[in-house]
């Protein structure tokens, strides 16, 4: 955008009438934008650099990013920061979780909520960056990964040959499943259990019309289960998109060297 404003520019000057055997210069000031007022129109590129930024260190090979919106790339690595965020995110809700401040029942509509969100943002990606039929494109656009018995699973493994659920057992699959039942009853039914929950949860014990209450200990279980499925997401996802080696290996090395 700022090569085209640039172009746009110095051709807008060089169109504009001349006195014969004179010189002139011309200057774009980058300073002036910084100086105008908020309300006042700007070029496409520019953008202050408060407004909708994440700043962060990437945790594979250590280099600085400062990105609008808060999932991207490391400009250095290539990596992708999703995983990254949402292990901010999941510390903070641990936390919130430990210290009183958050309800087992909230903590656990949150947790699914960001770890949707940052898988939603991988397949995204897959979306944008691989070409394929607008067909596919509309399917894979509107797969949601707060329901563990979606076609969302099944579609990233047969189009992508990504496996979320890898080295996930039955047991905790189950229970994964009870969880994001559990979620849809907390943000949607104000915590009384319905129909969908009894028939679709797994839980023996739910009754239609009774309140459902969350435990401190489940909602701990269920972040660490979905920081796992998106760890393997990464890690599938990554595969396809390879990161920058040479800054990760550097990054290593001087880790080495430090402990020693």
């Amino acid at each position: 955008m700022f090569l085209a404003h640039l172009a746009e520019r110095l051709e807008e000057e060089l169109a504009a009438p001349d006195e014969k055997g004179t010189e002139r210069q011309v200057e774009i000031d980058m300073e002036s934008l910084v100086k105008q007022a908020a309300d006042e129109p700007k070029p496409d590129f520019y953008y202050a650099s408060q407004t909708q930024q994440t700043r962060y260190k990437c945790e594979h090979c250590s280099e600085f990013n400062d990105i609008r919106g808060l999932y991207g790339y490391c400009a250095a690595c290539g990596w992708r920061n999703n995983v990254q965020m949402l292990a901010v995110r999941f510390e903070e809700i641990r936390q919130s979780l430990n210290d009183g401040r958050s309800q087992p029942e909230a903590a656990t509509g949150q947790s699914v909520s960001a770890f949707d969100a940052a898988c939603r943002d991988f397949a995204n990606q897959l979306v944008r960056r691989i070409p394929m039929k607008a067909a596919r494109k509309e399917a894979l656009s509107r797969l949601v990964f707060h329901d563990i018995e979606s076609e969302t699973f099944k579609r990233l493994k047969n189009s992508f040959d990504l496996d979320p659920l890898k080295g996930i057992v039955d047991k905790d699959a189950r229970f994964i499943r009870l969880m994001m039942e559990r979620r849809h009853v907390f943000e949607h039914n104000a915590g009384v259990i319905d129909r969908r929950y009894v028939e679709r949860s797994g839980d023996e014990d739910a009754v239609e019309g009774n309140l459902l209450r969350e435990n401190r200990e489940n909602a701990h279980r269920l972040i660490g289960l979905l920081a796992r499925i998106a760890s393997n997401v990464e890690t599938d996802f990554h595969e396809i998109f390879t990161p920058t080696e040479w800054p990760v290996n550097y990054f290593k090395e001087r880790q080495k060297r430090s402990s020693r």
